[in-house]
């Protein structure tokens, strides 16, 4: 699978910066485009981070909402909630450091869940291996 990061901020009138207009777009036009699989993002896994200000209410951290929804259309799959931080209330750092240790827990758990998936994964081999080998030794 693979992983990616989304630290994004919303401007004029919930628009993406100029920046990522490109890529908000074709993840917009791609999220709903039926000739596209609905699994199509099914082995990404992200986090977002947006930085925003709630004096624009709707618009309040807008693109990273959206690219949430986008991924998920398409069965993106979510490490942890999406952070949103708001520099009216003046606490942006503080609120990215919490959702940052938040990332690397949920990093780290899925790195344990993909272990032991592994893990189960050889152990069925294994034991598939071992029933075949008895086969062909009963058939001796």
């Amino acid at each position: 699978s693979t992983g990616v990061v989304f630290i994004v901020s919303t401007y004029t009138d919930g628009a993406p910066p100029d920046s990522a207009k490109s890529f908000y777009n074709w993840l917009a036009d791609t999220s709903v485009d039926h000739r596209i699989p609905q699994t199509y993002f099914n082995d990404v896994k992200y986090a977002i981070f947006g930085c925003g200000n709630s004096l624009y209410e709707s618009n309040f951290n807008k693109v990273s909402r959206d690219i949430d929804k986008f991924l998920r259309a398409k069965c993106g799959r979510r490490l942890l909630p999406l952070g949103m931080g708001d520099v009216d209330k003046g606490n942006m750092i503080e609120t990215f450091a919490s959702w940052r240790s938040n990332f690397w827990r949920a990093i780290k758990r899925d790195r344990r869940l993909q272990q032991k998936k592994k893990e189960a994964i050889l152990k069925e081999k294994k034991r598939a291996y071992d029933a075949r080998e008895e086969s062909y030794s009963d058939d001796d």
